[in-house]
């Protein structure tokens, strides 16, 4: 299905987690919700995890657990490991 994307698009993510196979938690329990027309920026010291909560939200690796919704679109993940 394809979509066009115009105007304000919300975007919201629900209990997101990343477990490797060998069950090292690398992400736990994200959740937040960003309103139309607004600025997300990832800060941390190195090491915190920013890019692997990068990867799960724009799907290059998915988090194991959790959802994501786009435009009231469910991109909700499925199990996997990092």
């Amino acid at each position: 299905m394809e979509y066009v994307d115009t105007g304000d698009v919300p975007y919201a993510a629900s209990d997101l987690a990343a477990v490797t196979k060998e069950g090292r938690v690398l992400l736990a329990d994200v959740s937040f919700e960003l309103p139309q027309r607004s600025f997300l920026a990832v800060i941390g010291p190195s090491g915190a995890g920013k890019s692997i909560l990068l990867d799960a939200l724009t799907g290059f690796h998915p988090a194991s657990v959790g959802s994501m919704r786009y435009d009231d679109r469910d991109f909700t993940t499925t199990r996997r490991y990092v």
